[in-house]
């Protein structure tokens, strides 16, 4: 029998995943609008947030077969089975609407076509507007990375590493005015989440011996697809090609271990130049669709 309940615990995050990693496996490759990677990095690497994004699971027999991320206040991420998208759709979109207090916008992969015809159904619109642009890659053949002389291209080793990976975090991420809320008890708390290997941590160290830039990926074995997230330089050492450094030894570990494809998110057209230059291309448009609120 079909219920639905609210997020537990790290428990139902790996159940997540499953179902995520399921629909990887039913499809025919990229572009697919999340990885079994988003969920532990968002959850987890900002201590704290918990209350910003509720969560909804459906489940039967044991399994979950929809889940839906109310990122407040509006923004509504939703994952549903091959076949189930009709059934249960409305009833991620009615709780978020009530959980949100006003109308939520749902996340739509633009290669999704069976997805846009059930919002248009509905009385759901395009939004031209914060725009996601999905990369892919193959992994079958990667060039030696290279950094200047000085630097050195190295995993990290935690807990030894654990506070300069959080300060080239930070570094990269953060402003004055804006600084980054990642913590060590955060950064910690998703590396101790599946999929999270260490040796798929990657960091260009300085001459200094602190962390100039980063890439982490996330590897889905199943399904082998690996997935960037997050890429970040320390903005004392950018142009100097340490990222992409960063990402191609990233990517060279994740294919190892038998990854056959990457996949990232990019919104900025910096964002996008570094991931064509390395061998990325564009493979589809993450926005939103909205409609009014029913009340």
């Amino acid at each position: 029998m079909l219920q639905a309940r609210d997020y537990g615990d790290v428990d139902d995050l790996r159940r997540m995943q499953r179902l995520v990693a399921q629909i990887w496996r039913k499809s025919e490759g990229p572009p697919v609008s999340h990885h079994v990677g988003d969920l532990p990095w968002r959850r987890f690497s900002i201590s704290g947030r918990e209350h910003e994004f509720p969560t909804r699971l459906w489940e039967e027999n044991g399994a979950i077969v929809a889940w839906a991320w109310l990122t407040l206040p509006d923004e509504l991420e939703v994952v549903i089975a091959p076949g189930r998208r009709a059934e249960l759709l409305d009833d991620a979109v009615t709780w978020a609407d009530a959980r949100a207090g006003c109308a939520v916008k749902v996340d739509w992969l633009d290669a999704d076509a069976e997805l846009r015809t059930l919002l248009v159904e509905r009385g759901f619109e395009l939004l031209e507007e914060d725009v996601f642009y999905s990369h892919a890659r193959t992994l079958a053949t990667l060039p030696e990375p290279a950094v200047p002389a000085g630097f050195k291209l190295r995993h990290v080793q935690l807990p030894e590493d654990l506070e300069q990976r959080v300060r080239v975090h930070r570094a990269s991420f953060g402003t004055a005015e804006r600084p980054s809320r990642m913590t060590t008890e955060s950064y910690a708390a998703a590396a101790a989440a599946w999929p999270y290997r260490p040796e798929l941590d990657w960091v260009v160290e300085a001459p200094d011996g602190s962390f100039a830039a980063s890439c982490l990926i996330w590897l889905d074995e199943e399904n082998r697809v690996a997935e960037l997230e997050p890429v970040g330089t320390d903005a004392r050492y950018r142009r100097l090609g340490l990222a992409s450094a960063a990402c191609i030894a990233a990517m060279r570990a994740a294919h190892a271990r038998r990854a056959e494809t990457a996949i990232v998110m990019a919104v900025s057209d910096e964002a996008r130049g570094l991931y064509r230059a390395i061998g990325f291309e564009e493979v589809g448009r993450y926005t939103w669709f909205a409609r009014p609120f029913s009340g």
